[in-house]
């Protein structure tokens, strides 16, 4: 097949024409190929129906291997139970952003920090004053 198309590599010139002969080329050699006589195409189906039975024979030996295997190791893994985990696994430690807004919620929950609660009995003397005097001043 590949004496046909020797020509087609040293080709020079307009791509389109090479393409088109090749292609041409090409589809000549696979007619040619496939108008082989009734004998040829059933010696070919009779190799190929002898091969497929030499592996469905192969085939099933493989599939009960695999299949006891599976069992077998499904069966070990039943009977040695869930186990411990390992050490080596780490605790999770806190995210740094979740412990950063548990202290802002707790900080803005508060009554009155600490610094404001001078600021806050005043503003409480002052208040109370304010109303004994009818709101005047």
């Amino acid at each position: 097949m590949s004496s046909e198309f020797e020509d087609f590599k040293d080709a020079g010139g307009n791509d389109a024409k090479c393409i088109a002969g090749f292609v041409t080329a090409f589809r000549e050699t696979v007619h040619a190929e496939a108008s082989r006589p009734e004998w040829f195409w059933a010696a070919q189906r009779a190799q190929i129906r002898s091969s497929l039975g030499a592996y469905h024979g192969g085939s099933a030996r493989w599939a009960l291997a695999s299949l006891l295997a599976i069992l077998a190791l499904g069966a070990a893994m039943l009977l040695a139970g869930p186990g411990k985990p390992s050490e080596s696994v780490a605790t999770a430690q806190p995210d740094p952003d979740d412990i950063l807004m548990q202290q802002v919620v707790d900080a803005t929950s508060a009554a009155m920090p600490d610094a404001l609660l001078p600021a806050s009995l005043l503003a409480q003397e002052v208040g109370k004053g304010f109303e004994a005097g009818g709101g005047r001043q």
